[in-house]
């Protein structure tokens, strides 16, 4: 790996050494992490460390909302304690199948948050299948519509309460474990860690997805998803946004099957002005295919500010999620850093 393509983060001892290029700046000593590796610390190169979680403080299911507020914005926290309370409105995930539920779904033990989705017991929503003001009435009679899992969603608080910035340094140490090692364990249910445009402007504002991928595959990747003109007409008179939405026009930059869920990894995304690089382990991350691609991207890369979502939910598709598929998403750590060359 060259020095403009990433950079480097070893541990010895205890102490986090960041190596960007030449420059090697060491940070203070911690304790061993449960995963194995450490959560680093300092500044180093154009990084301005700005957000360090370790998840130290344990937290019982239904608790992490009270716990960990100061730092973390859980979606759905309203919905948490009587889903059959007709005055209450659930938040729908991206499938439109799952509810956000953090007090259903997080809890955290000896230094990891543990995220877990899984169907609740019991009807969810009243026999007319009602979401957000009714909005998704396609749901109704379909064979899970009373069975709905609970998902979970978080944003670190970074720089403010909804934690947005204009190009960072994020990284995140996650592992899977699945029922019985068995990837199937996990169907239904995904992963997209996100950098989502304050604007909610989409395509216009582009997206970045590290690690993003379907649990049962036990396989994730990258995406970088372009920015696009809203007020540019393409050939047909169409706007530039309009084709990118069709896909029409090349819309993202794809690195798919980097590394498994089931074993601990390291991901980093690195947005730059003019560049964005996906790190695996503190390397350059590679797709795992006949002719591998490194995972760095210079196209049409976002410029406006974007915050950071830990997403676990329901798989984009109408298939039955089996009551069984109950995955366990460990988190060791969370660190973010502002870019200021």
């Amino acid at each position: 790996m060259t020095g403009d393509q990433g950079m480097k983060i070893t541990l010895r001892r205890g102490v986090a050494i960041a190596v960007y290029g030449l420059l090697a700046v060491a940070g203070q000593a911690f304790a061993a992490d449960p995963s194995g590796e450490d959560l680093p610390i300092g500044d180093f190169g154009p990084w301005k460390q700005v957000f360090t979680e370790d998840f130290l403080l344990d937290a019982a299911l239904g608790e992490f909302v009270a716990k960990y507020d100061d730092k973390w914005k859980a979606r759905g926290a309203n919905w948490d304690f009587d889903q059959r309370n007709p005055g209450q409105v659930p938040v729908a995930d991206t499938s439109h199948r799952g509810i956000y539920s953090p007090a259903n779904t997080l809890s955290v033990s000896g230094g990891v948050l543990d995220i877990a989705p899984h169907k609740g017991d019991g009807p969810q929503f009243g026999p007319d299948g009602r979401l957000e003001q009714n909005e998704w009435p396609e749901l109704v009679d379909l064979p899970w519509e009373q069975e709905r899992p609970y998902v979970a969603a978080l944003t670190p608080r970074v720089l403010g309460p909804d934690g947005e910035m204009t190009y960072g340094r994020y990284m995140i140490r996650l592992k899977v474990e699945y029922p019985e090692d068995n990837p199937a364990g996990g169907e239904g249910y995904k992963i997209a860690n996100l950098l989502w445009p304050k604007s909610d402007l989409w395509p216009d504002d582009g997206e970045i997805d590290y690690p993003e991928g379907d649990f049962s595959d036990n396989s994730f990747s990258a995406f970088h998803h372009y920015t696009c003109d809203a007020t540019k007409p393409s050939l047909d008179e169409s706007s530039e946004c309009d084709k990118f939405r069709s896909q029409q026009l090349p819309w993202q930059d794809g690195f798919y099957n980097i590394a498994n869920f089931s074993s601990w990894h390291t991901a980093t995304i690195e947005w730059m002005p003019d560049r964005i690089n996906f790190l695996l382990d503190g390397e350059l991350a590679e797709t795992r295919e006949t002719n591998p691609t490194d995972a760095t991207t210079t196209t049409r890369v976002p410029n406006k500010p974007m915050y950071h979502v830990m997403q676990i939910e329901t798989e984009l598709n109408n298939d039955y999620i089996p009551v069984e598929s109950r995955p366990h998403i460990k988190v060791a750590w969370v660190s973010i850093w502002k870019y200021e060359p």
